[in-house]
């Protein structure tokens, strides 16, 4: 399976390559494209320097999570360290030697570990340098997406609005897979739009390699041809259906379970200190038939109850509103926004909510006061969720 994994990989290189070069063609052309990366990186670098500083007030940078005898030299690659980065990491250099692995898809560890030449000390080094990459390579195709559905100055503080979102800010910038996987979202709609279904399909088999539910992007790609009758796009999606076949055979010759992505992620939650379950599942379904009785008051995370509620309301009101952009994200958003309210981690909904790209697409804002004010309060926020996320704090 590795060896067809790394098949796969280069040929996805290839591809992306010859995409990127032609993309960023265009981009040299159009520096508004440009224009928000290098904000959103000179964001990051201040924010990485601040978080340094402030956790080095005793002489020496130092989180929880770093080893005791952590190289001085390597201990600022910690800034981007946490939580799901140890698994990820232990995916890469141990490969699926363990059924807790098969909770994490294989693209983001298979990257890490060419990348690394498959040395142990260059893991978390490539770990950080792959998710900044695609935490950055994503916002010029989210920003030529939105300029389908928007003028050229709303796209540009779209792009920034979400861009400087503190979910979407931290997520992107640690070592996880939400930058992969948003990446391969925004980039396979964008081809798609452009009448290129093969590198489309290419890159939502990225997406299905990065996360559990990534093979839905191709969910609107499937009713628009449906929709009209463009049935040889359907042969290329047969690429990320393929793909998914692939991951799930090589899970059952390994753990006898075709479904072990699946099984494994479920049993990660319910033995995790959090021991939480979906949302719908552990307080919405039994609140309404009366089997919480009053725990449902004292359940001991009401705080944090009442702000999924309200996370939850404004996540599906903006999924409503999507149907006046794009018909066809609509009813991706739509099975993606039911799909984790009804299977994922109540916890985890500011993180997974954040990563569903349509959702963003409603944000039309042409006023640049309005925009840069939005942009500074975003900043403080994500300053304050990536130091609690690096002091081990569960932030989503």
């Amino acid at each position: 399976m590795v060896f067809v994994l790394n098949i796969s990989y280069s040929l996805q290189m290839k591809n992306l390559k010859r995409m990127a070069l032609s993309f960023f063609a265009v981009a040299s052309r159009n520096r508004r494209l440009l224009t928000p990366v290098l904000i959103v990186l000179l964001g990051k670098i201040i924010s990485a320097s601040w978080l340094y500083h402030r956790l080095s007030s005793f002489g020496q940078f130092r989180t929880p999570w770093m080893p005791e005898l952590t190289d001085p030299a390597q201990s600022w690659m910690y800034l981007f360290y946490g939580w799901d980065t140890g698994w990820l990491l232990g995916v890469a250099q141990g490969w699926y030697n363990t059924p807790s692995f098969f909770a994490f898809f294989p693209l983001y560890p298979l990257i890490i570990r060419v990348l690394s030449l498959g040395s142990d000390a260059n893991m978390l080094l490539s770990a950080l340098i792959v998710s900044n990459l695609f935490g950055l390579a994503w916002l010029p195709f989210f920003q030529a997406t939105a300029e389908e559905y928007m003028s050229q100055e709303e796209a540009y503080g779209c792009t920034l609005l979400t861009a400087f979102f503190p979910y979407v800010f931290l997520y992107s910038t640690v070592a996880y897979t939400e930058p992969i996987f948003l990446f391969a979202c925004v980039a396979s709609w964008y081809f798609y739009l452009k009448d290129n279904v093969k590198v489309s399909a290419i890159l939502s088999s990225m997406a299905t390699l990065t996360r559990i539910y990534g093979i839905f992007i191709t969910i609107p790609i499937i009713a628009d041809s449906l929709w009209r009758r463009k049935w040889k796009n359907l042969g290329y999606l047969l690429i990320p259906v393929a793909t998914l076949f692939f991951w799930s055979y090589y899970c059952f010759i390994n753990t006898g379970n075709w479904l072990a992505y699946i099984l494994e992620t479920r049993g990660l939650h319910e033995v995790s200190w959090r021991g939480l379950r979906p949302f719908s599942e552990a307080y919405i379904l039994p609140f309404l038939d009366g089997s919480l009785g009053s725990k449902f008051y004292y359940w001991g995370l009401d705080r944090v109850f009442t702000f999924i509620l309200g996370y939850i309301a404004v996540a599906s009101y903006l999924s409503f509103l999507t149907t006046k952009v794009d018909w066809r994200l609509a009813f991706y958003t739509s099975i993606l926004f039911i799909t984790l309210v009804f299977y994922a981690p109540f916890d985890s909904y500011p993180r997974f909510f954040s990563f569903i790209f349509p959702l963003w697409l409603n944000l039309r804002i042409k006023n640049s006061v309005a925009v840069t004010l939005a942009i500074g309060l975003s900043f403080i926020f994500s300053l304050m969720i990536w130091y609690q996320f690096l002091m081990a704090a569960w932030v989503a």
